[in-house]
């Protein structure tokens, strides 16, 4: 008897599984029985109420009523879902904006101007901002206004051409100025961030101030200013330009001439997507006096009779 218990205690008569289930997988199925559930309890329990409800208005009109007017219950029970559908609805309405995923724009939009760490040298994702409208668009307008004084914000509104950033970025602006008016000597000009500010209130709200200041740096700002002012120039559809970026095309720097070569014939309506080095806007980049006189004569007489096209702040490009 002794051996017959010990053989039972270390095996025990019970029925082997045929398929052991993991336990996380018991875990999900009773959370989903259980919220199963309380969905239905919810939906019975939203029925009855509104059943009573739909008791208390129907059955005052019902008093004439007799006892098997089918007609009478058969009203109340559509109404009964119908309503019972529309609550439903609304309950939902919220938890179904909450689950919806951004537009993959959006997505490019928040990576370039919040984490890429090298947005500054590979460029921000403008394209991608454009593209956003409704809610996104809003949504993307919060985001730059709560990250400003940065200049990715500056840039990103201007691209959304933000009224609500407009008193901002105009009080920035004002207050880059006196800081510009203290440079002296060889310091260079804190002229970055002044030329964004008036590039992106253009934008915002065409007015002849924002362009005198580019076209100041573009005068006298130290290379790297200049070279950024001519960009900022390209496609302002604004025949004030026109003389300035023509000047520019004798600059001693071949990047600075060539942006404003770029800039004029974009204005003009005329394509710069070409990689041939003999293009003119690559030739008045040379070294050779020469050859760079031949691309500025060609750019000129390119444009020459040309109407300015529109100007980029209603354009959007």
């Amino acid at each position: 008897m002794t051996t017959e218990r010990s053989r039972t205690l270390r095996h025990p008569r019970t029925a082997p599984s045929r398929r052991t289930k993991p336990a996380h997988h018991d875990l999900l199925v009773q959370f989903l029985t259980d919220d199963l559930n309380r969905a239905v309890d919810l939906g019975i329990g939203l029925a009855k109420l509104m059943r009573n409800q739909l008791h208390q208005e129907v059955d005052p009109l019902d008093e004439g009523r007799a006892a098997g007017d089918r007609a009478g219950r058969k009203s109340m029970t559509i109404t009964i879902r119908w309503r019972f559908s529309r609550s439903m609805n609304r309950r939902t309405a919220g938890r179904d904006q909450s689950i919806i995923m951004a537009s993959a724009a959006f997505e490019r939009f928040r990576f370039s101007f919040f984490e890429d760490k090298n947005s500054a040298r590979d460029g921000l994702a403008i394209p991608a901002l454009s593209q956003l409208q409704g809610e996104e668009a809003a949504q993307a307008e919060a985001m730059l206004i709560g990250l400003l004084p940065d200049t990715r914000a500056v840039i990103g509104l201007g691209i959304l051409r933000s009224r609500r950033a407009e008193p901002e970025l105009t009080r920035m602006f004002e207050a880059e100025q006196p800081a510009r008016r203290k440079a002296t000597g060889d310091e260079p000009w804190p002229t970055d961030q002044l030329v964004y500010l008036a590039k992106s209130l253009w934008r915002i709200r065409p007015d002849r101030r924002w362009l005198d200041a580019i076209l100041g740096v573009l005068a006298s700002g130290g290379d790297w200013q200049r070279q950024m002012a001519a960009e900022e120039l390209r496609g302002v559809g604004d025949p004030v330009v026109v003389p300035a970026l023509i000047r520019t095309l004798d600059d001693s720097e071949p990047l600075v001439r060539h942006h404003a070569a770029r800039g004029l014939l974009e204005m003009h309506g005329l394509s710069t997507e070409s990689l041939d080095p003999a293009h003119m806007m690559y030739r008045i980049m040379s070294d050779d006096a020469a050859r760079r006189e031949r691309g500025k004569q060609d750019i000129l007489a390119a444009i020459d009779g040309r109407p300015i096209g529109e100007p980029w702040s209603v354009r959007g490009s």
